[in-house]
């Protein structure tokens, strides 16, 4: 086998391992998509709303639940070719 080969079959191996890698980390991205539909779904279904800014509780969950919606804009921008809109 020649020099050149072996490169060749050694950067395809490599191209083999980044596209696995690329696969994991766009099922780790879409497994983040409609997270905040989610926790709205929970939400309703036990009657928990945001109505009083002053609560110590309820101003965590909200910065929390914005936090997660603005993870899923990163990961959906990111599927999408890091295009931004």
């Amino acid at each position: 086998m020649s020099n050149l080969t072996k490169v060749i079959r050694t950067q395809q191996d490599k191209i083999v391992e980044l596209q696995a890698q690329l696969s994991k980390y766009r099922e780790a991205l879409q497994s983040m998509q409609g997270r905040y539909n989610k926790i709205q779904d929970i939400m309703e279904k036990h009657g928990l709303k945001y109505d009083n800014a002053n609560d110590p509780m309820q101003k965590l969950f909200f910065t929390t639940y914005t936090e997660l919606c603005e993870m899923e804009e990163i990961a959906k921008t990111a599927l999408e070719g890091g295009k931004d809109e």
